[in-house]
């Protein structure tokens, strides 16, 4: 019965001659709390009976007579059945409920990367406030390389490489499969307090050999959205995915958005103006584009160096090699694995330095090499290799632009702060809203209707 999506239309059978409902199907997940509800669906935070594992319970709301099951959760159920990586969020049941309610059970994280920019920002105003007054602080600083002091509000530079190390393993894994998953962005990177970093929402996701004759328009969150999608390009590929890795990897870093517009037409500016106006000879065929305007203002750019100041070498490189203007210059999720700064790490060792983060004890410092960009050259020539040298040979795909001006800043539950630069467990605040864990999440409708008679609570 999991992973079996039901089809709702038309009148429903009763339940003892259906074959996608067991008796006992509403009574395998006991609900604890709401956390959150938006266009499609509420998700809640569950028990299973079985084995009282905690579980994020995703209800899908089915409209039996007229659309079915929303396509956003068809892709999200298609692409997680089809990807496993220990860096992916695991779906880890799909069932329909007696009143045809279609419901995704995933495994429950504590929080999303967006909060623990928001945490973190207010331990370091904490730390600085009681410096400046020359006080002790009770929240201790983590060590970083004195030569790279991290920035005000930033992650401390051997946090932010775990993390990235972690995002682009899942996001190589979607990659290696044939999916793009189209909508990265803080809120859909989810954290556990014990180290482990996992990408999440892929109601975006597609294949990217499925032949399409229309690609919806609702293409990755403006702040993250790369060049390509803002000029209405008709084709785009995995490298769609890479800037919005660059975009979160400089927010790490400098402890804010790299370009928060508020519109397109904004966004574009501030891409423009802080990376310098693209031509010809920086981005070939972008004056072709759709949305390209002769009369776009022609800024030198401020640099990335004046953007996300204090990086190391190494660190700067990867950071420009995922923001190259042209796609087909961006470095793959493969390849920026591979790269010096990334080098010396895996799996295991990013997620004890993002427990210990979370402990609130010393990080290691970095390894001189992972900082002194001493591979420039051999990093760079990534950047510009073949397709088939990019992570996967893939297709191109037509696309529309997105009308969509979402900023992706969405407010995230608040909680107390522990004994280090992230909310601990002693830290969380009780009730709904205040320390309420990461799940798969839902854009908010304003409908506060729950509605839901297949659990009791």
């Amino acid at each position: 019965m999991a992973g079996t999506v039901a089809h709702t239309g038309g009148e429903h059978l009763p339940p003892a001659q259906d074959p996608l409902l067991g008796k006992d199907d509403r009574e395998r997940y006991s609900k604890i709390e709401k956390l959150g509800e938006g266009t499609y669906g509420v998700v809640y935070k569950a028990e299973a009976r079985s084995t009282g594992e905690l579980v994020a319970l995703k209800k899908i709301r089915v409209d039996t007579w007229t659309d079915g099951v929303p396509a956003t959760a068809m892709r999200e159920i298609s692409s997680l059945r089809d990807i496993r990586h220990p860096c992916i969020v695991d779906l880890r049941d799909v069932f329909v409920s007696y009143s045809g309610n279609l419901y995704l059970v995933f495994e429950l994280l504590d929080m999303d990367l967006k909060r623990v920019f928001d945490e973190h920002r207010k331990f370091d105003a904490a730390a600085r406030r009681a410096a400046e007054a020359g006080t002790a602080c009770v929240l201790p600083r983590p060590t970083t390389p004195s030569a790279y002091p991290q920035q005000p509000g930033g992650l401390p530079l051997e946090v932010s490489r775990a993390v990235l190390f972690q995002l682009l393993a899942g996001l190589n894994t979607c990659h290696e499969r044939r999916y793009l998953h189209r909508d990265l962005k803080p809120q859909n990177v989810l954290v556990k307090r014990t180290g482990e970093t996992k990408l999440a929402d892929f109601g975006l996701a597609r294949p990217s050999a499925v032949p399409a004759r229309q690609y919806t328009h609702e293409v990755v969150t403006l702040w993250y959205r790369p060049p390509e999608v803002l000029l209405g390009g008709e084709v785009y590929t995995a490298a769609l995915d890479l800037w919005s890795v660059g975009c979160i990897f400089a927010e790490m870093a400098c402890g804010r958005p790299l370009f928060p517009g508020d519109s397109e037409i904004d966004q574009m500016h501030r891409v423009f103006e802080g990376l310098g106006t693209p031509n010809e000879d920086t981005w070939s065929g972008c004056t072709s584009l759709r949305n390209w305007r002769h009369d776009f203002p022609q800024w030198r750019g401020r640099g990335l160096a004046a953007l996300v100041p204090g990086l190391p070498p190494s660190a700067a490189e990867l950071l420009q090699a995922f923001l190259h203007f042209d796609p087909s210059c961006r470095i793959s999720a493969r390849n920026a694995l591979r790269h010096p700064f990334l080098a010396d790490m895996d799996v295991e060792t990013s997620v004890r330095i993002l427990a210990t983060a979370f402990a609130g004890a010393p990080l290691p410092r970095i390894p001189q090499h992972a900082l002194d960009g001493t591979m420039a050259a051999a990093a760079a020539a990534a950047t510009t290799a073949a397709a088939a040298d990019r992570g996967f040979v893939q297709p191109p795909q037509r696309m529309a632009a997105s009308s969509s001006s979402s900023s992706g800043a969405g407010a995230a539950g608040g909680a107390g702060l522990g004994r280090g630069p992230f909310p601990t467990a002693a830290g969380h605040a009780a009730g709904p809203g205040a320390g309420a864990e990461a799940y798969p999440r839902e854009a908010d409708d304003g409908d506060d209707d729950d509605d839901d008679d297949d659990f009791e609570m």
